[in-house]
């Protein structure tokens, strides 16, 4: 059965006349009134819909209860103005546009007469009011003929039973990576439950919660590598760790209110002008991190995007988070506090003849990615960059993932550029003291090619000779690895 509904954004308790109670349609459609942009003008009703993650809990679970719950579940499209559908169960729109403009998403409903909204993925166009940074995958939709490519972050409401909010944080995490990239595979809610047990129960059993310790089990065992930040023991910079890794598009399971409560974080909120610390002296350091105010969750109890605020430790917000989990790829190897202390050190004392001096307001910002994608990056905006500094950032060898440290005046951070970039080697070990592969003031680089097995240094001028050193050498700064709303 399709049903194509005219809905007004904020009244959809016309879901209740087309619903059976199964689905909780009242408490779904006050879910969606409460959220749901103006744009969002119909709903498609696709039953019965297969899903395979309520599939999985149904067979291991809930059809061994006393109470009948139903194996079918119900599929919700929203879209925007101009979507027909037509006796023949053609979908189309009805101007020249093509079907996934107008495309914000799909929702899943499962038959468990409570918290039934299942696996979700719609894009931050759907909310109200959003704005803000976060980290998105392209899923797979087939409709009616159709396919249609959805850009959202997995999302779900917890079972309450079987699986609690730290199993839907490490879901979503382990879906976010499947759906992103091809080398991980797929797992079932039903596959979250079973990891979080050191030993195979042969079924699946209720939960009370997951303890930090369990869900990191999840998560590597899910293929990814996770590192873990206690807040007790990193005070303030607990969270410049915590947005570096955001910043370089992972998401991060975080522990809050006492680690009573876990949820996901996927994205920063806008971000401020940049301005002096109060009673900030001449060569203080500063962090991107200082202008941010918001982080963006994924969280169980609300629908996706949520904000998370700068407020006290006993509310909800950014103070309460108490401990993080970042499910890491493999061969990242130098941790953010690394990163940091290099950086700062040698900014503090230059090594090689470099001179920093000129940079008299330091904003420091420094996050991972691919050698191949800061390489891409680079070629791009080529005319941006001293030709002798690109020449080195292409011609150097290099592993596969980087840490980017970018600096820069604070007049020239408010501009959206930088004046000095370091990169590090992220295969580097915590305690090398030469984890850099390249280094560069406003007049000269120094690279260290780490594949040699040497330690010495070749320096690059970065200015023709006879030419006056550049002092206001800038650059943009590089584009982080989340998607702008």
């Amino acid at each position: 059965m399709y049903k194509l509904l005219s809905i007004n954004a904020s009244d959809f308790s016309e879901l209740s006349n087309h619903l059976s109670l199964p689905f909780d349609p009242v408490n779904v459609g006050k879910v969606l009134s409460s959220a749901a942009s103006p744009d969002v003008a119909s709903v498609l009703i696709e039953y019965p819909y297969v899903d395979k993650d309520y599939r999985s809990t149904y067979y291991n679970f809930y059809s061994k209860k006393g109470r009948f719950y139903g194996r079918q579940c119900v599929r919700l499209h929203f879209f925007t103005q101009g979507i027909d559908l037509a006796e023949n169960f053609k979908l189309q729109p009805s101007d020249d546009t093509v079907l996934s403009e107008h495309y914000l998403g799909f929702m899943v409903l499962r038959p468990t007469w409570s918290w039934t909204i299942g696996r979700t993925a719609i894009s931050p166009k759907f909310l109200k009011s959003f704005s803000g940074h976060v980290m998105l995958a392209q899923h797979k939709v087939h409709l009616l003929g159709k396919r249609i490519n959805i850009a959202g972050f997995p999302w779900m409401q917890q079972h309450t039973d079987i699986a609690v909010c730290a199993h839907v944080a490490c879901w979503s995490i382990l879906r976010y990576y499947s759906e992103r990239f091809s080398g991980h595979r797929e797992y079932l809610i039903h596959d979250i439950t079973q990891m979080a047990s050191q030993h195979d129960p042969g079924g699946l059993l209720p939960s009370r919660g997951l303890n930090v310790g369990q869900a990191t089990r999840i998560l590597a065992e899910g293929g990814v590598y996770p590192d873990i930040y206690n807040k007790t023991n990193l005070g303030e910079s607990f969270l410049r760790y915590l947005y570096a890794y955001i910043e370089s598009g992972f998401p991060v399971f975080a522990a809050m209110n006492g680690r009573r409560h876990a949820i996901t974080i996927i994205g920063h909120g806008p971000v401020n002008a940049p301005a002096p610390k109060p009673g900030a002296n001449a060569g203080d350091v500063q962090y991107s991190w200082d202008s941010i105010c918001t982080l963006v969750a994924v969280d169980d109890n609300w629908m996706p995007y949520r904000g998370l605020p700068d407020k006290p430790p006993n509310e909800y917000g950014v103070g309460a988070i108490d401990m993080f989990v970042v499910p890491l790829p493999d061969k990242i190897y130098l941790p953010a506090e690394s990163v940091e202390r290099h950086a700062l050190s040698m900014l503090k004392t230059p090594p090689f003849g470099l001179d920093f001096s000129f940079v008299t307001q330091p904003v420091v910002r420094y996050l991972l990615t691919t050698s191949s994608t800061m390489q891409k990056w680079a070629l791009e905006n080529e005319d941006q960059f001293p030709p002798t500094l690109l020449a080195a950032l292409m011609d150097l060898p290099l592993p596969r993932f980087i840490w980017m440290v970018e600096i820069g005046n604070l007049t020239t951070w408010g501009k959206g550029r930088c004046n000095l970039r370091f990169v590090f080697d992220a295969t580097a070990s915590a305690q090398e003291k030469m984890v850099f592969v390249l280094l560069h003031d406003a007049s000269l680089a120094v690279v260290h090619d780490r594949s040699s097995g040497k330690q010495t240094v070749s320096k690059i001028p970065l200015v023709q000779p006879g030419c006056t050193t550049n002092r206001s050498i800038d650059m943009p700064l590089f584009d982080s690895n989340l998607h702008s709303f």
